[in-house]
């Protein structure tokens, strides 16, 4: 069977969805297009397979997706799949790793609890309000980028559902959160801010009802596909949000109001967190 025509007859007789069929299609390329298979892929033994895979990534997330494809064109073929079955069950550890890995790096060093206060003093003090409030909410409440792609109201007629709001006023802003990651769980989140130089930011940003915090160069609302990578490059040095929090739990990991706090304002388990962000079991 030819390279190609594998793929195919498995799409044809499969009642896969578009999506999940796209990402075959990616991972089948990538196996191709490494140059390393002579004949197709059904037909090349599984350890060398494995090997190939080796060769083309060191990386457990992508292996797994290019494991996943050859699995399931062997299943198809009715060949036996056993030594790739182990394999993927050693991948999937080494993944787990890697993602534990990641949020539990160490702190890039010089960078601590006081450097974010120390920048987000300085953004205030440099009149750059939006990046101010960006990284005064992260750095306070531990939040994702998601919450922080707010709309500024003044008026409580103006909230609606699964929207995120800093509803501002002359002594104090409620941030609502209505539209966040884990809210199915932990539904609307409101959180009362009385920091005068926080409301008086807002205020000098002089939105209209309803206006976006954040904003593209054509005065927009910012997508959910480039918030991301707009709202990190906000961030002190570009580090992101994942990194902030693992600050503040660095900061707090053994200050149990402080670690609970943070819990509830960013909507996830405090085991959880402990478990991903450190390497300190305080749910024994």
């Amino acid at each position: 069977m030819s390279l190609v025509l594998e793929l195919v007859e498995l799409f044809n007789n499969s009642d896969m969805l578009p999506n999940t069929k796209k990402t075959y299609q990616t991972s089948y390329n990538r196996l191709v297009n490494s140059g390393l298979f002579t004949k197709s892929i059904t037909d090349t033994p599984n350890l060398a397979i494995i090997e190939n895979i080796k060769h083309i990534t060191d990386k457990a997330e992508s292996r797994n997706a290019l494991i996943t494809v050859v699995v399931r064109l062997k299943k198809y073929s009715d060949k036996p799949i056993i030594e790739l079955e182990h394999f993927r069950v050693q991948n999937n550890t080494d993944r787990l790793n890697e993602i534990k890995n990641k949020k539990s790096d160490p702190i890039s060093e010089g960078i601590s609890l006081k450097t974010l206060l120390d920048n987000e003093a300085t953004l205030l003090q440099s009149k750059l309000y939006v990046k101010y409030i960006v990284n005064y909410l992260m750095n306070h409440y531990g939040v994702r980028n998601q919450d922080v792609n707010v709309l500024v109201i003044k008026n409580k007629k103006s909230i609606s559902p699964n929207e995120n709001y800093l509803l501002v006023s002359k002594s104090k802003v409620e941030y609502i959160r209505d539209n966040y990651k884990t809210k199915s769980v932990y539904g609307t989140k409101q959180i009362t801010i009385k920091d005068k130089k926080f409301i008086n930011a807002i205020v000098q940003l002089e939105r209209t009802e309803g206006e976006p915090l954040l904003k593209t160069q054509k005065g927009e609302r910012l997508s959910s596909v480039s918030q991301n990578r707009v709202i990190q490059d906000l961030t002190y040095n570009s580090i992101g949000e994942g990194r902030i929090f693992k600050v503040l739990i660095d900061e707090f990991k053994y200050d149990d109001t402080r670690l609970t706090e943070l819990s509830l304002s960013r909507g996830t388990n405090r085991g959880d967190i402990m478990k991903h962000y450190t390497n300190v079991d305080l749910t024994a």
